[in-house]
């Protein structure tokens, strides 16, 4: 009987493998609450990064009430400022015929100017002779 294992030795090692094995599930199990909780960690570590930049970006954005007026106020000006450019575009019009009537009148005056200066220069009777040599010159009125 040597072959033989007594009933206590028997029991002895069963208890020894149940022992080992609830000793790896606790280790394993152990083991799994610790990562885990690493885990735990990590993702809480991320929600206060994302709700810190969540506060960050509610500090810097404007409500939506005051951006739709904002909006709305920025139209009405934007309307304005097209209907002022549109009268300013008529009046731009007219100011190059108001241009050009007074580089005529000015042309007119220069003309003046100059036959004044020649009367004042020559005299009345001299600018009259003047007048007459140059018909005589084309033709136009003969001895």
């Amino acid at each position: 009987m040597s072959d033989a294992v007594s009933l206590r030795e028997h029991l002895e090692q069963l208890i020894r493998a149940e022992r080992e094995v609830r000793e790896t599930v606790a280790d394993k199990l152990s083991e799994s609450l610790r990562l885990q909780a690493t885990e735990t960690l990590r993702r809480l570590d991320e929600l206060n990064h994302a709700h810190a930049q969540a506060v960050e970006n509610w500090r810097t954005s404007l409500p939506r009430e005051l951006f739709d007026q904002w909006k709305d106020e920025h139209a009405k000006w934007k309307d304005s400022v097209n209907a002022q450019l549109v009268v300013a575009a008529s009046l731009n019009a007219s100011l190059g015929r108001i241009e050009s009537r007074i580089g005529s009148i000015e042309t007119f005056a220069n003309k003046v100017t100059g036959g004044l200066i020649l009367v004042g220069f020559m005299g009345a009777a001299g600018v009259l002779a003047l007048l007459l040599s140059i018909a005589r010159l084309f033709g136009v009125l003969t001895n």
